[in-house]
């Protein structure tokens, strides 16, 4: 028996090898969402890899949803993968946001490594505001 292109059973159950791949789809959107925030604490330019972490968990998000809710898995599942996929999203924005203010980062960054004493590293940060908010016209984040 076929339904929505899932083999079921014939008692209207999915498979024990649709399950499986359901099961190993979310288990690699886990790894995925997980290796993306793990490469965001990064400093540059590893962190720029988000964004390409962070579209991979959409698209894996997607798909794992897709077949969760095709196979009638349980609704927690899908609810996970949801806030999953919500997260994806924010590591896709961040990732765009660092490409986008590259310089910006790259600047604040160098001047962080370079700092020794506080009073230095509150001056980055100073600077970094300033540089933001000249390119925004927004405080910076």
């Amino acid at each position: 028996m076929e339904e929505n292109g899932t083999k079921l059973k014939a008692s209207g159950r999915p498979s024990g090898t649709e399950v499986d791949r359901a099961r190993r789809l979310l288990w690699i959107f886990v790894a995925v969402v997980l290796a993306g925030f793990a490469v965001a604490r990064l400093n540059l330019p590893w962190s720029a890899a988000a964004l390409g972490f962070g579209a991979a968990g959409i698209v894996l998000g997607i798909l794992t949803a897709v077949r969760i809710h095709r196979l009638r898995l349980p609704r927690a599942l899908f609810i996970a993968v949801a806030l999953g996929l919500g997260a994806s999203v924010m590591l896709f924005l961040a990732g765009l946001g660092l490409i986008v203010f590259w310089p910006v980062f790259q600047d604040y960054q160098n001047c962080m490594d370079s700092a020794l004493t506080e009073q230095a590293k509150d001056a980055c940060m100073q600077q970094y505001q300033e540089t933001f908010k000249e390119l925004t016209g927004v405080v910076s984040p």
